[in-house]
């Protein structure tokens, strides 16, 4: 049988993993610590079956996640401004770009990582922005100045 993680390697005596899978080191994004592999959540396979494997371990995550929003909360927004239905158009509200609507998760439900919030429906580019600049409007700023002057003027921008 083949490794569940690697899909090239036999597995021994049963296991899920081959050898070189269950020795396998990543470097965290967040902590920068050199972790097994196993401490990464699973995240989507490649085209040719490989696992990819989250960037921060699970203890960052965890940490950056913040609060998810609550049952009811998720319950209330369904109710009151639903996902438009497959094959319909949407305008992301921050890029202003047009999508029709598909299962791949052409839209994403986005929300306050500090509080739960549920703010809307924003396209999948745009909520993995917001997310990579971490909710942090001063981040942002920074990343306006840096468009704005092409790194000019911002602190350890002269490398």
């Amino acid at each position: 049988m083949l490794c569940d993680e690697c899909r090239k390697q036999q597995v021994i005596d049963g296991e899920e993993y081959c050898i070189d899978c269950m020795t396998a080191t990543k470097e965290c994004r967040g902590c920068h610590a050199v972790l097994s592999i196993f401490e990464f959540e699973k995240n989507q396979r490649t085209p040719s079956g490989i696992r990819n494997r989250r960037a921060e371990c699970k203890e960052c995550r965890k940490k950056r996640e913040g609060k998810k929003p609550t049952k009811k909360q998720l319950e209330e927004f369904y109710r009151t401004k639903p996902k438009p239905p497959l094959g319909d158009t949407f305008e992301c509200p921050i890029c202003l770009r047009m999508f029709t609507v598909t299962n791949n998760q052409s839209i994403n439900l986005d929300h306050d990582h500090g509080t739960g919030e549920i703010r809307g429906w924003i396209c999948g580019s745009c909520n993995t922005a917001v997310g990579k600049l971490e909710d942090d409007i001063s981040i942002l700023a920074r990343a306006i100045i840096w468009i704005n002057t092409a790194g000019k003027g911002l602190p350890n921008s002269n490398f």
